[in-house]
């Protein structure tokens, strides 16, 4: 019987918390801004915090990070990501 290692057990504790969290965004879409909606965008804020730190808990803890640009374009791919945000 093999003892699954840390590193393991935190990357199969990612999949359903991000399986849960999917459709998060797509809710959002056509949505009218209304000034009193604090729970809502509550809400919200914590689904960006839990994705964030399941983000540093996979770079940290598992330590993955996989490179997404190809070499030399990542100041490419840095300030496209700055715009969009």
């Amino acid at each position: 019987m093999n003892v699954l290692t840390p590193k393991a057990v935190a990357l199969a504790a990612l999949v359903p918390v991000l399986w849960t969290f999917a459709d998060a965004p797509l809710l959002t879409f056509r949505q009218r801004f209304v000034a009193h909606r604090w729970a809502e965008r509550m809400v919200l804020f914590s689904i960006e915090l839990n994705l964030l730190l399941l983000w540093v808990l996979a770079k940290v803890l598992v330590g993955r990070d996989a490179v997404i640009a190809p070499d030399g374009a990542e100041l490419a791919f840095a300030w496209a990501g700055a715009v969009l945000a």
